[in-house]
């Protein structure tokens, strides 16, 4: 079954969209937490042609009584994520803030931080975000067992991609088949450790199902609403 699934995805080209929103219902243990919000858009960002994407978390009103989190990231990434040039976020989690843009310079190999510092980087470095998309952008057959340069929280560190076999998920929106997509994020950036991410295996490749360790704690997110708009 897997390797069918390869063989097949292996001749899709990109199916990112010039445009794409994504709604999610985020499940914290076995209470209904919040909302996560993916979106992506072409964009241009210091004369590059770029994707600007988006996410935000929030918590419901309920649970916001006991936690409130309202966070936000943009990542500007090229459209052949090559590189990205920006990566931002604003954290609103319970009593903690942060606030933090990190640019990217690849051709002089700089990362420079909002606060002032700097370091070298790989001219290929990612951010955490978009190697979410970068995995539908490049395809399944093309991402198994790869491994991609990140540069976040000050320090410069590898993602090992894994693919592993398909299954059916039930969603709010219905059943769809799911392969799984496992990046493993280490203790580097908004993701913590191995993220589960179960894409459609139709031509979309269209994420369904999230399971991450965020700073809040594991989550577990349902694609609810997908709008191209």
């Amino acid at each position: 079954m897997f390797g069918h699934i390869l063989l097949v995805m292996s001749v899709m080209t990109s199916i990112i969209p010039p445009k794409e929103s994504l709604v999610f219902d985020v499940r914290y243990g076995i209470l209904k937490a919040g909302k996560l919000y993916l979106s992506i858009k072409a964009d241009t960002f210091r004369d590059v042609p770029v994707y600007h994407i988006t996410l935000k978390l929030k918590s419901t009103k309920h649970f916001g009584h006991f936690f409130k989190v309202d966070d936000e990231i943009h990542a500007y990434v090229t459209r052949d994520f090559h590189a990205s040039l920006r990566y931002e976020k604003h954290i609103r989690e319970g009593k903690y803030r942060k606030d933090l843009i990190i640019d990217y310079y690849p051709d002089s190999g700089l990362a420079v931080y909002s606060d002032g510092r700097k370091f070298e980087i790989p001219g290929n470095v990612l951010d955490p975000l978009s190697v979410v998309y970068l995995v539908r952008d490049k395809g399944i057959a093309n991402i198994h067992m790869q491994s991609v340069n990140i540069h976040v929280d000050g320090k410069t560190s590898k993602v090992t991609i894994t693919v592993e076999d398909s299954k059916r998920i039930k969603t709010p929106l219905g059943k769809f088949d799911a392969i799984l997509v496992k990046p493993n994020f280490g203790d580097a950036g908004f993701f913590k450790g191995e993220m589960k991410l179960w894409l459609n295996t139709d031509h979309t490749l269209l994420p369904v199902c999230i399971e991450t360790k965020l700073p809040i704690g594991s989550i577990k997110a349902r694609v609810v609403e997908v709008g191209l708009k």
